[in-house]
């Protein structure tokens, strides 16, 4: 995910009306002001989506730390060319397999991440 995306959803829950639900009352209680809660009853078809909804946002910030984590430590995987005259577009992978494209090279085909190992590819000459 973009950084640009994270940042946007981190704004929205900043933004966002603080609420939390009841299961016991079936209400959404909206926080009006600091300590100050007003319970709103929203439209029955809308009930089965409030808890999934109050899971994800209780769980967003965490999860968004969790990409933010996993895109700063990006891993790379190196990918060599083998014999062009014999064997064109196919490659080594560092992670330890071979690919091999049926038409063009991995550029002329937008390969970007390995399938292999999920990491960024770096080409490099044999």
């Amino acid at each position: 995910m973009k950084p640009e995306i994270i940042k946007e959803i981190r704004q929205a829950l900043e933004q966002a009306t603080r609420w939390t639900y009841d299961s016991e009352a079936t209400g959404i209680f909206v926080e009006v002001e600091k300590l100050r809660w007003r319970q709103v009853m929203p439209p029955r078809e809308m009930m089965p989506t409030i808890p999934v909804a109050c899971l994800l946002l209780q769980h967003a910030p965490a999860l968004l730390d969790e990409l933010e984590r996993l895109t700063a430590k990006q891993k790379t995987c190196r990918w060599h060319t083998i014999d062009e005259d014999e064997m064109p577009g196919t490659y080594k992978t560092e992670c330890g397999h071979m690919f091999s494209f049926c038409e063009g090279d991995r550029a002329e085909n937008d390969a970007v991440y390995c399938q292999y190992c999920g990491g960024k590819i770096k080409e490099s000459e044999s």
